[in-house]
């Protein structure tokens, strides 16, 4: 492999005059430059990013931390985040914790031992509120999803209006027996809107986080909607398990599923589906002013709303 030496020696000149005709305002004169540049391409030689970053005191990295890498929406997320970001400079170090493996502050406390200049993760709750305070500037870190952390900027999504519309448009088509499985957060959206028509939930377990295959199915079977609504922690199961009971969606049920990731537009389902481009678009604004000094007010807390992708999942019921 090439060294900034070799390169210099091959030059004639000196590492630091090497290291200018790499640098985008380096004092050097053009010919110089040029005639750098030509033989570093013919050695094949690769600047040290790294190194070089390390003695500015950055690295042009962001730390992503995500808590499911096996679920698709968060494959979403960071090919729009990684897009942005890589647009104006910065690239991404992705992290994920694993229960019995890894916590979401061991995590964490990698990114630090990776020099990254800001940290964007979705907490669950205040877990890691020690290694934080030690590792990153309250200035570097953006929650992204949720906010347990009041000192910290946040960029979440409204979930609850995101059920309250879902289940409004449900109701809008003639569904009166709507069945919910999602998380207990979210449920309240589903309750109110019910509430608001003169209807009630069909079933106390529905926000149950370990529902099985077998209970959902005796849910349905106990229930008999003409509609569900859930989230994606549940979807793909759910689909399988309406195809092993030989309903079909829309014909026998409708269907909307929280998350529009790619598998549901090619089944043609409805979804709740997060504004990702404007995500990722708003992060950036919020992020890079605290990164090269220009913003420090107290902390900032947007909320995003969620919209309707219509597809052909939900019908009115027979």
């Amino acid at each position: 492999m090439t060294t900034i030496q070799d390169l210099a020696l091959a030059c004639g000149v000196s590492i630091a005059t090497v290291s200018r005709a790499f640098a985008k305002d380096g004092k050097i004169k053009p010919s110089t430059r040029e005639a750098i540049l030509k033989r570093a391409e013919e050695m094949h030689y690769v600047p040290n990013s790294i190194a070089k970053s390390l003695q500015q005191k950055q690295t042009n990295t962001v730390g992503l931390i995500i808590p499911e890498i096996t679920n698709s929406f968060y494959s979403s997320v960071i090919q729009r985040l990684e897009w942005k970001y890589r647009e104006n400079g910065y690239r991404f170090i992705i992290g994920f914790y694993q229960p019995g493996i890894s916590t979401e502050a061991d995590i964490i406390a990698d990114m630090h031992s990776y020099r990254v200049d800001a940290l964007i993760f979705s907490p669950s709750d205040r877990a890691s509120e020690t290694v934080l305070k030690n590792c990153f500037s309250p200035q570097n870190i953006l929650q992204l999803f949720n906010a347990p952390y009041s000192e910290y900027d946040s960029l979440t999504i409204d979930d609850v209006r995101g059920i309250e519309m879902a289940t409004e448009y449900l109701i809008s088509k003639g569904h009166r027996k709507i069945l919910y499985f999602g998380h207990p957060e979210r449920v309240e959206g589903y309750v109110r809107t019910m509430a608001a028509h003169g209807l009630s939930p069909l079933t106390d377990r529905m926000t149950d986080i370990d529902l099985t295959t077998d209970t959902l199915q005796a849910h349905i079977r106990t229930a008999k909607p003409t509609a569900i609504l859930t989230v994606a922690k549940y979807s793909e199961k759910m689909v399988s398990l309406l195809n092993r009971m030989g309903i079909r969606f829309p014909e026998d049920i409708s269907l909307i599923v929280y998350d529009d990731v790619d598998w549901t537009k090619m089944l043609d389902i409805t979804t709740v589906a997060h504004p990702l481009d404007e995500l990722a678009e708003i992060s950036l604004q919020m992020l890079l002013p605290r990164l090269r000094g220009e913003d420090s007010t107290p902390p900032h807390h947007r909320s995003l709303l969620p919209h309707l992708k219509y597809r052909g999942s939900v019908t009115s019921p027979n």
